[in-house]
């Protein structure tokens, strides 16, 4: 909902156009995949407008903030979060830098939104985790007991007792 405007009031000036700015606060707390607040690239204008608002030519980059030119009799408007890889694609580019997630950047990916978070991965900075990983293939199983032996990997020159906090 866009708050009250003088414009709104002014019938003269209600067929005019005026830029909002958009401050999403926390905007998507958490989620790393979508954002709502592109960096100040203003020669990125369109591609915000495409990704964001849908309309190509309505959308300005503000330091802090997301512009929106509305109508003067606007009432309210609608953002949508733009995905970070297209938009992280799309700086490249801006600089003329093809790029694209490597395989390994696409099953990394995938492994963070399985996890729930980047910071959830944590748990494979643990020696022992990877060495379960490497043993067992996806299509096999292991027990309980065997999981923590290979986690706690006694004898190995990465035990579990060496990650201090995590035993």
């Amino acid at each position: 909902m866009i708050p009250n405007s003088p414009l709104k009031d002014d019938g003269g000036l209600s067929g005019q156009q005026y830029v909002v700015s958009v401050d999403p606060g926390i905007g998507l707390l958490g989620n790393e995949r979508f954002t709502l607040h592109p960096p100040f690239l203003p020669h990125l204008n369109e591609f915000y407008g495409r990704n964001g608002i849908v309309h190509w030519n309505k959308a300005r980059a503000e330091p802090g903030s997301f512009g929106i030119v509305v109508g003067g009799s606007a009432h309210d408007l609608t953002i949508q979060a733009i995905e970070t890889r297209k938009l992280f694609e799309e700086i490249f580019k801006s600089v003329g830098i093809s790029a694209a997630p490597s395989p390994a950047g696409l099953v990394c990916n995938r492994l963070v939104r399985q996890m729930g978070s980047v910071d959830a991965c944590r748990v494979f900075r643990i020696g022992g985790v990877r060495d379960l990983i490497e043993r067992y293939q996806p299509d096999r199983s292991f027990t309980t007991s065997a999981a923590k032996q290979a986690i706690r990997a006694v004898g190995s020159d990465h035990p579990l007792s060496d990650y201090g906090a995590c035993t």
